[in-house]
């Protein structure tokens, strides 16, 4: 695949960022600036200073996530035939923190079906840290195998180009190549890569894409339910409720609360009919 066709796709991705993320920072607590961003498009200003008081803030989608996730609750039992093998199993297992870095793989895995898993050396020490999906996006142009990544790219934040111009800056990795290029498709640096392996262990749930698109269903129930909840608050508190009346109408027998309809009469000369 040529960079330019590389960096077509990647930026085409950026987009999508923000929906993978806005998922990671529900689950993290900050659900209500959420609820509070989806409320003031539809309330008057006066309403939603009143209704944003009463947010009812009840996250379940950290509640589900956490509930599946349990995989890693226990430590899982670890062991080699031999026991040189195991004596530095277990020494990588304390060095890169496995327990706490498998159970935050499990989280994304839950909450965006993916995840990414990059070793790295730490003061000399084997490391292993997990990328989240908004931090990286994967490409194939295999034809055999459209599922299987030729492509990483680490989106690496952004730079000022030569022209000023603000831009990303993404980390490329094949098998043979590691570029380092911008958003705009120039070329900041380029060389073999000396593993001679994409330095990534990807990991995807999903059965038909080669990475899942975000979960909208889930962000939108997350939202709904405490929007609902801040509705009831705030009928609740002005005693709001839905009224229905007629005008010259014999009300006696309807049944039903006292006030949930009103028997309006018109007055005399006005010719009106029920």
């Amino acid at each position: 695949m040529e960079l330019n066709q590389i960096i077509k796709n990647v930026n085409s991705q950026v987009s999508q960022l923000s929906n993978y993320e806005r998922l990671t920072d529900i689950y993290s607590g900050n659900l209500i600036e959420y609820v509070k961003a989806e409320l003031s498009k539809e309330m008057s200003a006066a309403s939603f200073a009143v209704a944003s008081q009463r947010i009812a803030s009840i996250n379940l989608f950290e509640r589900i996530v956490n509930k599946l996730s349990k995989v890693y609750s226990d430590t899982p039992n670890r062991q080699t035939p031999d026991e040189k093998d195991q004596e530095l199993l277990n020494q990588y297992v304390q060095d890169i923190d496995a327990q706490d870095v498998m159970s935050q793989a499990e989280i994304l895995l839950n909450m965006n079906k993916t995840f990414a898993l990059e070793p790295y050396l730490d003061n000399g020490t084997f490391k292993v840290r997990v990328l989240a999906p908004y931090e990286f996006t994967v490409l194939s142009d295999d034809a055999k195998n459209p599922k299987k990544i030729t492509h990483f790219v680490k989106f690496m934040g952004q730079t000022k180009s030569k022209s000023n111009k603000t831009v990303n800056v993404y980390w490329i990795y094949t098998n043979e190549e590691f570029i380092i290029a911008d958003s705009d498709g120039n070329i900041l640096d380029a060389q073999l890569n000396p593993y001679g392996v994409i330095p990534f262990v990807y990991v995807n749930a999903s059965r038909f894409k080669l990475k899942p698109k975000p979960d909208n269903d889930s962000y939108n129930n997350s939202i709904l339910i405490p929007k609902l909840l801040t509705d009831l608050n705030y009928a609740v508190q002005y005693q709001s409720h839905s009224i229905m009346y007629g005008i010259d109408l014999d009300a006696s027998n309807l049944k039903g609360n006292p006030d949930s309809f009103w028997s309006i009469q018109s007055s005399e000369g006005e010719n009106k009919k029920p």
